[in-house]
């Protein structure tokens, strides 16, 4: 009799504790499903807040214009926009990397790296900065005696970004969300130095960067020292 009863509670026990681990796992699966909502709910709110910053921007941009009646200069329009909104760290709130873009009108306009509708647009210029930043990096690198650094870190969109030395061109045509073997790593940056590898005669000193190959989720960028940037996020197609 005694058996039929203990028998019976580990057998209830062992239930309870199958319910614990189910209730735990749809637990888990909730979080997961509910991760990417989040994630476009975060952006969609860090967009609206930048957009809304950058409408105060281009305003003040944009009465400066009319004001003066004639294009004003970059240097000066960021100046001024310092006078005019004073007390911001940054013009995006969410760190974003804020460019000012001449119009064909001659009327300068504020663009976020990170926010910005055009996708395409912003990877050309988030491009174009690193590549700037890179060069500085690497020439820095070789007065400290280090002609071919591995690595360089720059900062974009208010992060760090490390950026790696490859011995040849990088097979990467599309963004990183639809090349094999790059899916999960979000933003990269690969550069080529004059001297080092399969880069010779570049056209550009040894050691100086010759080649550089941008590429976020969607769009790629390339750019060579003796041609003009490449890539989807110029319109090429492969």
């Amino acid at each position: 009799m005694r058996k039929r009863v203990g028998s019976k509670l580990h057998s209830e026990r062992g239930l309870a504790w199958i319910h614990v681990v189910l209730l735990i796992l749809c637990a888990v699966l909730l979080v997961l499903a509910l991760i990417p909502a989040y994630k476009k709910y975060r952006y969609h709110a860090e967009w609206l807040a930048c957009t809304d910053s950058l409408r105060v921007v281009n305003g003040a941009l944009v009465v400066e214009y009319l004001e003066r009646g004639e294009a004003v200069s970059l240097d000066k329009a960021s100046k001024e926009l310092v006078s005019i909104l004073p007390g911001r760290d940054g013009y995006c709130p969410s760190g974003g990397t804020v460019y000012f873009l001449k119009q064909k009108d001659g009327e300068w306009k504020a663009v976020c790296g990170m926010h910005d509708s055009d996708h395409a647009e912003r990877t050309r210029l988030n491009a174009s900065y690193v590549l700037r930043q890179v060069r500085e990096k690497v020439r820095y690198e070789k007065l400290g005696g280090n002609p071919f650094p591995k690595s360089v870190t720059v900062e974009l969109n208010g992060e760090p970004l490390t950026c790696e030395l490859v011995p040849e061109e990088v097979k990467l045509r599309r963004g990183t969300g639809t090349t094999q073997g790059y899916e999960d790593l979000g933003t990269v940056v690969y550069y080529g130095l004059e001297g080092y590898g399969a880069f010779q005669g570049t056209g550009v000193s040894e050691g100086e960067v010759g080649y550089l190959c941008f590429a976020n989720e969607e769009y790629n960028a390339r750019w060579r020292v003796r041609d003009a940037w490449t890539g989807s996020a110029y319109g090429d197609r492969y």
